[in-house]
């Protein structure tokens, strides 16, 4: 028996082509991990409504929806960069990419290439484009969805959809703010671990004292704990001690000669960034005309006008 005979979407999946999307949803998923790479990294969900499409979900007919996950990333070979280029007909500039606002482009329109897997099972967006002038576009349904981890908020994180939600405790982020209830017990310090436990890799020494303080008792020993005479003082003859000249005028070990500053780096000054682009800069500059598509705003069907997202 395995896992993945029985572990079946709920909801089949939508028939492979084309469709009207409008953006519906940005969300920050955090830190999430990676089973291909086998590590962690920043991620983001951008989640759309195919328009005219809607699907059974536990006997209530609810708008179709398809999501895309990408890592946060404004490199030339960044994933998500190439999407929204390819979302705006356009090639986005490092300083465009960089500064892109991401909750901008919800409520506005999209025309989606979808493609089942392999097994059938599941529809993915494989390719996007602007939807073509004087072509209608009905608004969305679904209620806007914003999340950003960095400015979290229990009451609103208790408002999204709970897969979303699903999504987000898999992050660090959550965990961090969210710690397990419940204690962890530690052994003390210098008790031996329980049996089958690694030791501690750096267990914390008792702290040693001068090499002047241990050298001024002539002819004691060291107190517990106490840290030696070093090995650069003169030893004593048999039967004899080692006097306080001896012992202060031997440095310790390890230690840095008093000839030598140390000196910090000065912090560089900080500088002023790019000022952040939005929709608003690119329609000033002529090359992305048009305006977003909501529902609020768009109570009839309209017809495309050009980028972006009309």
């Amino acid at each position: 028996m395995k896992i993945k005979d029985r572990a079946k979407p709920k909801v089949p999946p939508v028939a492979p082509g084309a469709y009207i999307g409008i953006c519906v949803g940005v969300i920050d998923l955090g830190d999430q991990y990676s089973e291909k790479f086998k590590n962690y990294s920043p991620k983001v969900q951008i989640v759309f409504e195919l328009a005219g499409q809607t699907v059974e979900v536990d006997g209530e007919r609810k708008p179709r929806q398809l999501s895309k996950t990408f890592t946060f990333s404004s490199g030339k070979k960044s994933a998500l960069r190439a999407f929204l280029s390819q979302w705006m007909g356009a090639e986005l500039s490092d300083e465009q990419a960089a500064n892109f606002e991401l909750f901008d482009i919800i409520g506005h329109s999209a025309y989606l290439n979808v493609m089942l897997n392999e097994t059938g099972e599941y529809a993915n967006i494989a390719g996007i484009m602007q939807v073509p002038a004087g072509f209608p576009v009905p608004p969305a349904i679904t209620p806007p969805i914003k999340w950003d981890m960095e400015q979290w908020d229990d009451a609103v994180f208790e408002t999204l959809p709970e897969w979303v939600q699903s999504k987000i405790k898999q992050s660090t982020q959550y965990q961090k703010e969210h710690p397990p209830a419940g204690t962890v017990d530690f052994p003390a310090i210098g008790q031996a671990p329980a049996v089958g436990t690694a030791p501690a890799a750096n267990p914390i020494p008792a702290a040693a004292p001068t090499v002047q303080r241990a050298a001024s008792v002539v002819g004691t020993q060291n107190p517990p704990n106490s840290a030696p005479v070093t090995a650069s003082a003169a030893a004593p003859a048999p039967g004899g001690t080692v006097t306080p000249a001896a012992a202060q005028s031997a440095p310790t070990a390890n230690s840095a000669p008093s000839s030598a500053p140390v000196t910090q780096s000065p912090t560089p000054a900080a500088t002023g960034g790019a000022t952040p682009i939005n929709f608003a800069d690119y329609a000033q500059a002529s090359l992305f005309p048009g305006a977003p598509v909501t529902a609020q705003a768009q109570p009839t069907a309209q017809t495309s006008g050009g980028w972006p997202f009309s």
